[in-house]
């Protein structure tokens, strides 16, 4: 502080929530406002720079006395018990003539009058509550949050009424020199905010720089860069992603293939693994635009409102109450599989599996569960590299038959279409990725390495199987379940049946959990006691384990229910969806080619949905009457 200056005395502000809106909250957060838009800060040099028209020349800390004011400053406050209301000249000074800058002085006199008044009302508070108490003092929380300003430890004799005890202090130090943090300011300006932890020694330099009143979440898109700590980085959500992706849709390739032909086969995977890419760049792109968003809803609520939600209701969660089916018919299979000494029948193999699950699907915390989730993928992992191997391995007796391009019906091409479909799906799950990444921007990242890398795999065993197989094997299941049975069998679907046992159990809490949702958690009157949740979780549990073991028996075709469900949710997951809320959020800062493409996905995916649900449920049909 510059010699004979004298040090100003602390600043005591005790908010109020009943206070008048002109000297409330709102009104300091203005005056803090016009500080921050008038007054430029020199880290390096503490200097003032006026810029002002003509040949005026530029001011200096040297030259300059409106910068020796300090920030925020008032007289003394009495100490003492005199009831004498000082009396607070209301009257705001006019404006500087000086364009676009407010002296120092008459921002301070306005501080200060804002300040006085605060301080008498902190008084007529006290006195009214001292009079009510027969005398004894209790500080409020409003109390407790004085004072604003602390760059002195605390005197012991300084005392205001109805208030704990005020430091006395020196001022702020000099500006440039010493600045509040703004981010404490702006917690002290909120009324409902906790006190907060003030410094007791001098406020030491913060660099001066604007900052802007978002979230984590909103700077990105405000143009600014998300801060680096705090959720993950677009690699791990990669290998997530893939861990969740990366299932039983590979099973199909090999009939897909055979029912296609390899070229058509083929190409349709290149095709699919460019559209994931697309859509990891759709949602990178909704997840920056709807920065709040958590779950697959709110990118709906955010475009379309209710009808939105309702959209996603019956397309992306119906796909959640359908995959229990999948993973129980593919769980029976690989355990008829694992025993295949034994000759298993069907029903049997069903019950094991909905004995395994019941206890499993207590466990209501998804968090318990998906520590072990990396035993489902390493299971996954393994099937796949056996198959393959063994496929390699596998002697070849008599021609097979290859075609690039083969049709046995319209209805048949579709389910394996769909089959495919589903190989890439799983976009239902990505915004729980989004909402965990540090740039949501970034996702686009995993998509495109997460498809490539899936690709590979995919590719290969397809094509491998294809190769060795041919066109000679039952189209309906798991390549898993067409292979010689040996003691590798066995340990191929030891993999697959852990995957999917776990896989099985994470969507089955899924499905429990948004059951209740849609169900008892919206009646008011309903009991809300822990008993009576653990025991309406059990009940809707088994409803969901019952369901999805009654199907898988009496609908056992693999590669045909797997179609059927890419056909109801996974193609409006992955494109039409997107395309959609992303012309309805920033249809006019997108190209033209990139609307264009948008405009064609959704009606695209929309007549493809349709269709594949028309071929699915006919083969069906047909396949459960014996016809086919």
């Amino acid at each position: 502080m510059p010699q004979g200056q004298q040090a100003a005395p602390a600043l005591s502000i005790t908010p109020s929530s009943q206070r008048p809106s002109l000297f409330g909250a709102a009104a300091f957060q203005k005056a803090i406002d016009v500080v921050a838009h008038y007054v430029e800060f020199s880290d390096k040099s503490s200097s003032w720079n006026g810029s002002q028209s003509g040949d005026e020349r530029t001011e200096t800390p040297d030259n300059n006395e409106e910068l020796r004011t300090p920030l925020l400053q008032s007289h003394p406050v009495p100490s003492d018990d005199s009831t004498d209301t000082p009396e607070v000249d209301l009257q705001m000074p006019r404006q500087s003539s000086k364009a676009g800058v407010i002296p120092a002085d008459q921002l301070t006199q306005q501080l200060h009058n804002l300040a006085q008044m605060d301080v008498l009302r902190q008084r007529e508070s006290a006195d009214a509550s001292s009079s009510s108490n027969e005398g004894t003092e209790t500080p409020s929380k409003d109390d407790l949050r004085a004072p604003l300003l602390l760059s002195q430890p605390a005197e012991q004799d300084t005392q205001l009424h109805g208030s704990p005890k005020v430091a006395a202090a020196n001022g702020l130090e000099q500006l440039g020199s010493g600045l509040l943090d703004p981010s404490l300011l702006q917690q002290l300006l909120e009324d409902d905010a906790p006190p907060p932890d003030m410094p007791a020694s001098p406020i030491s330099h913060v660099e001066p720089v604007a900052v802007p009143l978002i979230g984590n979440h909103d700077m990105e898109s405000a143009g600014q860069p998300a801060p680096k700590s705090g959720g993950s980085g677009w690699i791990l959500t990669m290998f997530v992603m893939v861990a969740e992706m990366f299932g039983l849709g590979i099973l199909t390739l090999p009939a897909d293939f055979a029912r296609l032909g390899w070229a058509i086969g083929l190409g349709l995977v290149l095709l699919f693994c460019l559209g994931t890419m697309y859509s990891g760049l759709l949602f990178s792109q909704l997840g920056s635009k709807v920065p709040h968003a958590r779950v697959y809803e709110d990118f709906a609520a955010a475009s379309l409102g209710k009808h939105g939600r309702w959209l996603v209701y019956s397309t992306v969660y119906l796909v959640i109450f359908l995959d229990p089916i999948i993973f129980h018919l593919t769980a029976t299979q690989s355990l008829q599989q694992i025993f295949y000494q034994k000759n298993v029948p069907l029903w049997v193999a069903g019950l094991a599996v909905s004995a395994i699950m019941l206890p499993l699907s207590q466990l209501q915390d998804i968090g318990d569960v998906s520590l072990v989730s990396i035993l489902g993928t390493l299971g996954m992992l393994t099937s796949v590299v056996i198959a393959t191997l063994k496929l390699l391995m596998m002697e070849v007796k008599g021609p097979r038959q290859h075609e690039a391009v083969h049709s046995d019906g319209f209805n048949v091409a579709c389910v394996a279409l769909m089959d495919i479909v589903f190989t890439f799906g799983g976009q239902q799950n990505w915004m729980r990725y989004i909402g965990g990444m540090r740039k949501k921007s970034d996702f686009k990242y995993s998509a495109a390495v997460g498809s490539v890398f899936m690709t590979t795999f995919y590719v290969i065993l397809g094509g491998v199987g294809y190769w060795k197989l041919g066109r000679d094997f039952d189209h309906s299941k798991p390549i898993t379940g067409v292979l010689p049975e040996d003691m590798w069998t066995s340990v191929m679907n030891v993999g697959l049946f852990v995957h999917c046992i776990i896989a099985y159990q994470i969507d089955l809490n899924v499905w429990t959990d948004l059951a209740l949702d849609f169900t008892t958690r919206r009646n008011p009157h309903a009991n809300k006691s822990p008993g009576s949740q653990k025991l309406l979780w059990l009940v809707t549990s088994c409803v969901g384990i019952a369901f999805a073991a009654s199907m898988a028996y009496v609908l056992p075709f693999f590669s045909t229910i797997m179609g059927l469900i890419a056909a109801i949710g996974d193609l409006s997951a992955a494109y039409a969806l997107p395309a959609l809320f992303c012309l309805c959020l920033m249809r006019h800062e997108m190209p033209r080619w990139e609307q264009a493409l948008c405009y064609l996905l959704v009606p695209l995916s929309v007549l493809l949905s349709a269709l594949g649900i028309y071929a699915s449920v006919y083969q069906l049909i047909l396949q459960a009457a014996g016809r086919v």
